[in-house]
């Protein structure tokens, strides 16, 4: 009867530590393992904050409305952004409209000069 220890059950693993299996790669492999990884994390760590952080240019925004919104915010009236907010967001459009897309805007733009003179804090 054949030993157990000696059955094999699928391929020989060879037991090499990693410094072994790394000094036995070649070299364009080696770098390939190291530069590919470090790309894409470069990639990642820049573009993704770049499009997290980035908001619209407010091109749809009507300049009566950011004259209005800055004058607010000049002000330092946060309730007066706020119902400036509030009214927009009351607004009944179609959704995907060019309204809609105003309306959204406004409402951006209104936040952002919120966040700028502290009315959250």
């Amino acid at each position: 009867m054949a030993d157990p220890r000696e059955a094999s059950s699928g391929p020989r693993r060879d037991r090499r530590s990693f410094p072994e299996w790394w000094r036995s790669l070649q070299p364009r492999t080696r770098t390939a393992l190291v530069v590919g990884p470090a790309l894409v994390v470069l990639v990642i760590g820049v573009l993704v904050p770049v499009e997290i952080g980035r908001r619209s240019d407010y091109d749809d925004l009507r300049p009566a409305d950011r004259e209005m919104v800055d004058g607010l915010a000049d002000d330092g009236d946060c309730a007066g952004l706020q119902a400036a907010f509030d009214e927009a967001q009351r607004t009944t459009i179609v959704p995907g409209s060019a309204a809609a897309k105003q309306v959204a805007e406004l409402m951006a733009y209104a936040d952002d000069a919120m966040r700028r003179i502290g009315c959250y804090d």
